[in-house]
């Protein structure tokens, strides 16, 4: 290959894409077993019953535990476990396989809506961004509403431009599949309504064939909603379920309480952002200093070419996916419930930075890559030189849960093994509506053997140790005094030791 072509061949807008995905993948898949440390119940529940769906083969649209969860995710565990087994490396490697595959499709609907470049910009930004970086190492449902919101929008947006009827009908079968990834999903169904509005307002003389196309795209997408809509008909209570306790209309002053959320996670992005360790890191702004700078001038593009809907629909976009998290109350403002705005914000920050590399004559390219490498290497220290190695991570993601259950594992099977939960959380139908901190020794019981060997009771459930078999050991999931002196005196004969640097209590 002469210089020329190899020249060509750089300037390739698949080729830095490329680059982009291989830096985007190390990022979400080294050191995946470990970082982030421990595993939190909500993670673990979502493995659990991924593998007993699997193993029942009973797979379903809704799983009603845990204040209820969209099944699509969860079943996309099923089949992860189906190819390697249960792990958490296995939780975690399905979220980072979605996520790579959000920067791939933000590429294509940022060359749909702007160009190439913007395009390009897009992936690099939410490829090397915090935010979507954690957000893609654990298992959560949350990140599939990036991914399928913007294929939803780039197949639509195609549509409309190309005039190609199954352009809609593909768009119409994400708008339904979003129905089933996360509860914050819903709210972008406003955005469709907005799409279609303008464009039959627009395209006056071609009404009646635009309201054909969506129509048809309307009917797909209730076809695929169809199974979840009926379920929740059937159980209505598990429509708003996760949504009741944490909403602003379940609060004195709603309208304040709205003001007060709303502004919040506006200031999210550039002031102070989402306070949960496990989130983010606390109250770190979700954009780091440059990009935040960026996205600022982003919006200011936006309003400056607003009468080009394309740009304008980037800021409804924002503000529609903002919603989710400024109608609750609760742990605001909170990453995970406005996750839908992720693509509009790293879009919006693309424009500004494009506007602004322009300026540059013809140091534009050293300007973009020194943006997009101090974006890298931001996230990258942050993310698993600092963030990982913070107490308060491990706090967040329970490794002490997991230590619980490494030390259930070392146990020779030859001991009756006995969890005592005494921590608080939401009760879990099985094992007899044990809270949900257990979820996560019971997983990592279930990587190793495959099923749960150990029995699993309440505090005022001690009464029925003296029917299970002996040698037993006993494991408290939060270390209290006071329960091992009740121990001691009802089981005088056993005695207090460590195994694992975890205190437990054995009965011979």
């Amino acid at each position: 290959m002469d210089l020329k072509s190899f020249q060509k061949e750089i300037k390739s807008p698949f080729v830095w894409l490329l680059i982009i995905l291989c830096l985007a993948s190390f990022l979400r898949l080294w050191h995946l077993d470990s970082v982030p440390p421990g595993l939190y119940p909500d993670e673990a529940i979502n493995g659990n019953e991924a593998f007993f769906s699997l193993n029942n083969h009973s797979f379903h649209i809704f799983y009603p535990e845990n204040n209820g969860r969209e099944g699509l995710y969860i079943n996309l565990l099923g089949f992860t476990f189906c190819l390697i087994g249960p792990s958490i490396f296995a939780i975690r490697l399905i979220s980072a396989l979605l996520g790579i595959l959000t920067i791939v499709v933000i590429y294509f609907l940022g060359k749909e809506l702007f160009n190439k470049k913007v395009g390009l910009i897009s992936s690099a930004l939410i490829s090397f961004s915090f935010w979507h970086l954690n957000l893609s190492r654990l298992g959560f449902r949350a990140i599939l509403v990036p991914l399928i919101l913007t294929l939803a929008l780039y197949f639509l947006f195609r549509g409309i431009r190309l005039q190609k009827f199954y352009y809609f009908l593909l768009s119409g079968f994400f708008w339904g599949l979003g129905f089933y990834s996360y509860t914050v999903f819903r709210l972008a169904y406003f955005l469709l309504l907005i799409i279609f509005i303008f464009y039959l307002w627009q395209q006056r003389g071609q009404r009646l064939k635009l309201f054909k196309e969506f129509f048809f795209l309307g009917l797909t997408c209730l076809i695929i909603m169809m199974p979840l809509f009926i379920y929740f008909l059937s159980y209505p209570e598990y429509f708003f379920s996760r949504a009741v306790g944490v909403s602003i209309f379940s609060q004195p002053n709603p309208l304040e309480n709205f003001l007060k959320s709303f502004v919040q996670h506006l200031l999210m992005f550039n002031v102070r952002g989402d306070g949960n360790w496990r989130h983010h890191f606390s109250n770190l702004p979700m954009l780091n200093p440059l990009i935040g700078l960026f996205f600022l001038y982003g919006i200011y593009i936006v309003f400056k070419n607003r009468n080009n809907f394309r740009y304008l629909f980037l800021f409804l976009w924002f503000i529609t996916m903002l919603l989710p998290g400024a109608l609750t109350i609760e742990g605001i403002p909170h990453s995970l419930r406005v996750v839908g705005v992720i693509p509009a914000v790293f879009l919006t920050s693309s424009l500004g930075i494009w506007e602004f590399v322009k300026k540059m004559n013809n140091k534009e390219n050293i300007v973009l890559l020194s943006i997009l490498a101090f974006s890298f290497f931001y996230s990258f220290i942050l993310y698993f030189f600092v963030w990982a190695k913070n107490p308060n991570v491990q706090g967040a993601f329970t490794q002490n849960f997991v230590k619980i259950g490494e030390t259930l594992n070392s146990i020779p099977n030859s001991f009756t093994k006995l969890v005592i939960v005494n921590e608080s959380g939401v009760p879990v139908p099985y094992p007899n509506g044990i809270p949900m901190p257990a979820q996560t020794p019971m997983f990592l019981e279930i990587s190793q053997s495959r099923k749960i060997e150990s029995y699993y009771l309440k505090p005022e459930e001690l009464w029925k140790i003296p029917y299970l078999k002996r040698p037993m050991v006993i494991i408290p999931m939060q270390e209290q005094e006071e329960l091992f002196q009740k121990l001691k005196l009802l089981f005088p004969n056993g005695k207090k030791e460590k195994i694992n640097n975890i205190n437990v209590y054995e009965l011979k």
